[in-house]
């Protein structure tokens, strides 16, 4: 059986010992990382008719040309650094 207390005791004598800097951000990043119980309250339900309305609208604004290729879309992602 796994003793969760015993473990965080563990967890945290090493999280103490540590001089890893690297280390020490990777666990703060994933303690700050919400848990998945946490996304699904951030998760709304869409309902059917929400869902094709989106479907429509999107197909329409491809008709209407509002798309980018891949090279488009790369190229713009590129001027973000």
């Amino acid at each position: 059986m796994f003793d969760v207390e015993s473990e965080k005791l563990v967890i945290i004598e090493n999280i103490i010992k540590a001089n890893d800097e690297y280390l020490l951000r990777e666990i703060k990043s994933l303690l700050c990382t919400p848990s998945l119980k946490e996304y699904e309250t951030m998760v709304t339900v869409m309902d059917i008719e929400t869902f094709y309305e989106n479907i429509q609208k999107s197909e329409q604004s491809i008709a209407q040309g509002h798309v980018k290729s891949h090279s488009e879309v790369r190229q713009i992602m590129d001027s973000w650094n």
